[in-house]
């Protein structure tokens, strides 16, 4: 059963007693979504719930290294900095109570999330609105497109400008000495067509972050790689 998931309204029969070796008991009891698709033979003996040392030392190490344990600069208050976050969140409509409850994310002073799968007339109302920001940008076209935008409240933005195709959407923000370009582009897209509208948006007196999915394999070089090396 190692690496199945017994699935809904399926049930599975397990007998703990028959362990014999660390880590069994715990793969048997994790392969159903709910409790109660789980019957355990005979009795339950907690005894027969044994872990490896190797397992232990290394949750060990795993828990001294982490970020929650260890919080960097990204979460630390007293670190002054503009935090600035990207995600391909792959449907917004599905992941909008998980970015909202993100324990990282919600550092970010602006949020730019790629492939938020709305339509038009998803973005009115309030479901997609974020606590603590107050500026919200939606370029929406459906089923695996689209973008949005969020600016922490009080952030001062000069100046916002965007493309917004069925294949590329590109969005510019403009702060006090800095342009953040948050990119998202179809593999339909032509990498020329990309570079166009780029050149459009960017300035080049003017220190600039690009962020976002391209779509594009690093080691492959097209028209988008070779015009990211010209401007470098």
């Amino acid at each position: 059963m190692q690496g199945q998931t017994v699935s809904k309204p399926n049930n599975l029969v397990v007998d703990v007693q028959s362990s014999h070796q660390v880590g069994m008991v715990y793969t048997m009891l994790s392969r159903c979504c709910s409790l109660q698709q789980l019957h355990i033979l005979q009795e339950m003996d907690p005894e027969k719930i044994r872990v490896d040392e190797k397992v232990l030392k290394e949750a060990k190490r795993m828990s001294k290294v982490s970020l929650n344990n260890n919080p960097g600069s990204w979460a630390n208050p007293k670190v002054e900095g503009l935090r600035v976050a990207s995600l391909n969140v792959r449907s917004l409509r599905k992941h909008v109570e998980d970015i909202k409850t993100d324990p990282h994310l919600k550092h970010a002073d602006i949020l730019c999330l790629q492939e938020t799968w709305l339509t038009i007339e998803e973005e009115e109302g309030t479901r997609y609105e974020l606590q603590g920001y107050n500026g919200s940008f939606f370029l929406s076209q459906g089923r695996g497109k689209g973008m949005a935008v969020f600016t922490r409240r009080g952030l001062k933005l000069k100046d916002v400008r965007h493309h917004n195709s069925t294949n590329l959407q590109l969005l510019k923000i403009c702060l006090d000495g800095l342009d953040i370009i948050s990119i998202y582009r179809s593999k339909e897209e032509p990498f020329s067509s990309v570079v166009c509208h780029l050149q459009n948006l960017l300035n080049k007196t003017t220190p600039t972050l690009l962020i976002g999915d391209v779509n594009y394999c690093f080691t492959q070089q097209n028209d988008l790689s070779r015009y990211f090396i010209h401007i470098l």
